[in-house]
């Protein structure tokens, strides 16, 4: 659910609260699956 919804651009406090973890928690395991993730490093912000 979590990956899924991530890849999806559900933000990952959204995945946090639903999972009923912490941000810190989910940014560890997730924030690699995110449409976002680096996207300021490639130019396209």
């Amino acid at each position: 659910m979590a990956t899924r919804a991530v890849m999806a651009g559900t933000t990952l406090e959204e995945v946090a609260a639903t999972m009923g973890d912490t941000i810190k928690t989910v940014r560890e395991n997730y924030l690699h699956l995110s449409p976002e993730y680096l996207r300021n490093a490639v130019g396209q912000d």
